[in-house]
């Protein structure tokens, strides 16, 4: 635990992120930080400080933070509640795929991880959350990333969803318009050229959508066998 006062709401953001980033092999620099924090560089500097202060990460100016173990358990605590909550929230209270990310956040600060617990026994222990997203398991394990960013994806080939990242709420709802969810089995049509306003063309049952560039890199596809 970072204290034993609550709320340390921007340093376990900021943990949580560390994480994250890490197993999707973004660099955790200052910039992607404070982009999806939402936060200033100079913020995110101070909180990088008080994390290593706190031994839950190693840091100096000129490199790039890495988790301990100690952090990297703490981390993984956290995204546990977070999709648990999330899953609750879709599950058993009907909210959309889009609004959950908020909620949960505001949530998982506050609650136990007896709840949590609790909560992962009722909803049957589950292992995704509704992004595709694995949930990792009361001793903190949880499997290894599936699949390749959909920008990956070679022109021609059948993929099948199995992750949405919920970077943000607007993409996020664009894209379940278009029906990019996990699960669903689309057929990459054709990368965009240089310096086209879009990323990936695709088709999804049988219609077509082209797909900017912050769509792509929030989908992570398995390819579905040749025909």
């Amino acid at each position: 635990m970072l204290s034993p006062r609550r709320p340390l709401v921007g340093l376990e953001d900021c943990l949580k992120l560390l994480w994250l980033l890490e197993r999707r092999g973004i660099p955790p620099t200052n910039t992607a930080v404070a982009e999806r924090l939402g936060v200033s560089k100079a913020s995110v500097s101070e909180s990088f400080q008080r994390l290593s202060e706190a031994g839950l990460i190693t840091y100096s100016p000129y490199q790039a933070p890495r988790l301990t173990t100690r952090g990297e358990r703490e981390a993984i605590r956290l995204v546990r509640r977070h999709r648990l909550l999330e899953t609750f929230l879709v599950e058993k209270l009907g909210y959309s795929w889009e609004e959950v990310h908020d909620e949960a956040h505001a949530l998982e600060h506050y609650v136990s991880d007896r709840f949590v617990d609790r909560l992962d026994s009722f909803l049957g222990h589950p292992k995704f959350d509704p992004h595709g997203a694995p949930i990792p398991d009361r001793e903190g394990r949880l499997p290894p990333l599936r699949g390749i960013p959909l920008e990956q994806a070679m022109p021609g080939r059948r993929v099948r969803v199995v992750t949405v990242w919920d970077d943000s709420r607007e993409v996020l709802t664009r894209l379940g318009e278009m029906g990019v969810t996990p699960g669903v089995v689309m057929r990459v049509l054709s990368h965009a050229p240089q310096g086209a306003d879009y990323a990936i063309e695709v088709e999804i049952a049988g219609t077509s959508y082209r797909l900017s560039h912050s769509m792509t890199e929030m989908v992570v596809v398995e390819e579905e066998p040749q025909d």
